[in-house]
């Protein structure tokens, strides 16, 4: 139940921030103007670290912004919807400090908070980080070019 659970919010998380993100760019005309400032093709040329960052890198994210925000505010506010939302917020303003990221991207990068969110909720902290790797490698898989192509 836990892997399915985690693939299946990361996937709803994959196009429900992709389609998300889609718009936000159509209603703000926010689209890059420099391709290489996605954070996955500037690193391409190193895929041992591009690696590395997929599959790590949610560990100290779902760590820090679920494990413990969401887990303080939803204590200390008594309401886990509120913890949901306040950590979500913090997550989307983090991910402000990723190159070619636009301000308008904080509302995909909040729904993707509160996906992880729940999923954190409903199976726990290792279900979040998977759910968040997942979720990254989708993208790198979207976004970098074949090999031999």
């Amino acid at each position: 139940m836990f892997l399915a659970i985690s693939l299946a919010l990361a996937l709803i998380t994959y196009y429900a921030m992709g389609y998300f993100s889609a718009t936000v760019e159509k209603v703000w005309a926010l689209q890059s103007q420099n391709p290489q400032e996605n954070v996955f093709l500037a690193l391409e040329s190193y895929p041992i670290l591009l690696s590395i960052i997929v599959l790590t890198v949610p560990i100290f994210e779902e760590w820090i912004f679920r494990g413990i925000l969401l887990d303080e505010f939803s204590r200390r506010l008594r309401s886990r919807s509120i913890g949901v939302t306040i950590s979500a917020f913090f997550f989307a303003l983090f991910h402000l400090s990723n190159p070619g990221t636009y301000p308008a991207a904080v509302l995909p990068l909040f729904l993707g908070g509160v996906l992880f969110g729940l999923c954190y909720l409903r199976v726990g902290l290792g279900g979040a980080i998977l759910c968040h790797s997942t979720y990254n490698l989708l993208i790198l898989l979207n976004v970098l070019p074949l090999p031999g192509v």
